[in-house]
């Protein structure tokens, strides 16, 4: 069967001869359900393929990383790119667009994304349809066909815009809060720590078809926040700079084995050196076994050179069984380290 399906996979999508099988996971409860997820990579892992097939074989997600050539291949036009995005959704679903209409179709930064769905009562239903992501140069990156769901039931009666209005204006309130507004998501032109309004509830959902509203979110009861200024250890040397190894606690017995770049950041991976893989374990959970097993992970600012955050995956033991107190004092020791670094 596995064979099969392999065989299958790389009919769909031309991979390269360097490139290594890394995940081979088959779920098949019942002939109807169940999927086979496959991904292939190249050494460094920095490109992939990944796709996962239906229990009939045919494909329900494909995702493609690949390094950016410089090339003088001339872009195709938007009507082109269209063309190459239906003939593949086509080729695999050839019954598609007549359940699908397309609801989305934008140009993002060297590529275009479009999304068929189905439409009820002039909608778009949630979860229906595909999306794909098309290159400029007429490459799939990326494929998620959800299929064709069974129509919602169409209420008898509406409510009108102004009755949610006046009900909305009744509940709806603002707390006064600081949040970190951020450039890429706000129409601002310098980000940072910023004095709003925040409306409470912040999700306001009502049935169409009831009034007064019966759809109500519960909300788990918060604590407020304490905070307290930021004590001063008097056993920490003020004068030392602290290595970003020094503070994570990497060991001399730990080598880097991956670096990747993550844009304004990067992440750097440690292992010990003497490390060997147990078993080649195709699954998923084998793969995440093999990316984390004895490694420390950091992501390091690569503007300042800032720690950003860093996880243990590598086992530890000692004597130490620190009480609450002594792991604050812990705590309080490596924010003074990191604010020297």
């Amino acid at each position: 069967m596995s064979e099969d399906i392999l065989k299958r996979a790389k009919s769909l999508i031309q991979i390269p001869s360097h490139w290594s099988l890394i995940i081979e996971d088959y779920c098949q409860p019942n002939e109807s359900a169940g999927y086979t997820l496959l991904s292939w990579a190249d050494e460094e892992q920095n490109e992939g393929i990944s796709m996962q097939l239906d229990p009939k074989g045919r494909l329900t997600k494909l995702s493609q990383e690949r390094k950016e050539e410089k090339t003088d291949t001339k872009p195709l036009s938007d009507v082109d790119i269209k063309i190459i995005a239906e003939q593949f959704l086509l080729s695999h679903y050839p019954d598609a667009l007549r359940a699908l209409t397309l609801n989305v179709n934008e140009k993002l930064e060297n590529k275009y994304r479009f999304e068929y769905v189905q439409f009820v009562m002039n909608l778009p239903l949630p979860n229906s349809g595909c999306f794909i992501e098309v290159s400029s140069t007429g490459d799939i990156l990326e494929f998620h066909y959800y299929g064709v769901k069974k129509e919602p039931a169409t209420p008898t009666n509406f409510i009108s815009k102004e009755q949610g209005l006046t009900e909305i204006k009744r509940t709806l309130d603002f707390n006064l809060v600081l949040s970190t507004i951020y450039a890429h998501t706000y129409n601002v032109k310098e980000q940072g720590l910023q004095l709003i309004y925040e409306p409470n509830p912040s999700v306001l959902n009502y049935r169409a078809d009831v009034f007064p509203p019966t759809l109500t979110i519960n909300h788990e009861e918060e604590i407020p926040p304490q905070y307290v200024t930021l004590p001063q250890q008097a056993n920490l040397n003020e004068n030392k700079k602290w290595s970003i190894v020094e503070l994570i606690g990497i060991t001399d017995e730990m080598e880097v084995i991956r670096e990747v770049d993550m844009g304004e950041e990067k992440g750097v991976v440690w292992q010990d050196r003497n490390w060997e893989e147990k078993d080649r374990d195709r699954t998923v959970e084998g793969f995440i076994s093999r990316q984390t097993e004895g490694t420390v992970k950091a992501i390091i600012s690569k503007n300042c050179g800032k720690l950003n955050s860093f996880i243990w995956f590598k086992e530890r033991s000692g004597n130490l069984s620190l009480n609450r107190e002594q792991c604050l004092q812990k705590a309080i020791e490596f924010i003074q380290k990191t604010i020297k670094l």
